[in-house]
């Protein structure tokens, strides 16, 4: 072990307690102990009157000591003892924590049924998906015949066509008009 003041060794069998240094150490613990137990008690004291805050104004929400109860300033006022106003305060705190749990509970079960029908949704939404590709899939399935039909019924109109000018050009002679536009004949 070293000498705090002059930092040469000691051996064990010179060391021996210092008890006027002990006394002082446990006089400055105390000291420091009752003045934070002092500190805490002037927090409970009333800033104008040195009182102890024993009171609770409703109206004003603070603790008031005897001497505020009295003064103008408070005597028309709601003024209960600190420990009543303490367990009006934890029951109105429990009323609205339950009223906030059945809330969240409420809003737990609009979120799963949210959750369901937007799955619903999303399902239907899949379904149509499939049917519009499948009739899709169907109509190029027609399309070739279709196709087929249509090339087919205008080469059948354009050899009317070709007809018709001819049967126009063996008519003209003989007086007779006839539209190849409309179909029809005119006289």
């Amino acid at each position: 072990m070293e000498c705090p003041i002059c930092r040469g060794q000691i051996q064990k069998k010179h060391f021996r307690p210092n008890w006027d240094l002990a006394n002082i150490v446990g006089k400055v613990r105390q000291w420091d102990s009752s003045r934070s137990s002092v500190e805490e008690a002037e927090v409970n004291l009333c800033v104008k009157h040195k009182k102890s805050l024993d009171l609770f104004c409703e109206e004003d929400r603070e603790a008031v000591c005897v001497v505020c109860e009295r003064s103008p300033e408070h005597s028309s006022h709601t003024v209960l003892l600190l420990e009543e106003a303490a367990q009006k305060c934890k029951e109105q705190i429990q009323t609205h924590l339950q009223t906030l749990k059945g809330e969240r509970e409420k809003l737990k079960e609009f979120q799963v049924r949210g959750e369901r029908e937007s799955q619903e949704w999303m399902d239907f939404r899949s379904t149509l998906t499939r049917c519009e590709k499948a009739k899709l899939q169907q109509l190029v399935g027609v399309s070739p015949e279709l196709e087929k039909r249509v090339v087919n019924s205008y080469r059948i109109n354009k050899a009317l066509k070709e007809t018709l000018k001819t049967f126009k050009g063996t008519e003209e002679g003989e007086g007779r008009h006839v539209s190849v536009t409309a179909g029809e004949e005119e006289l």
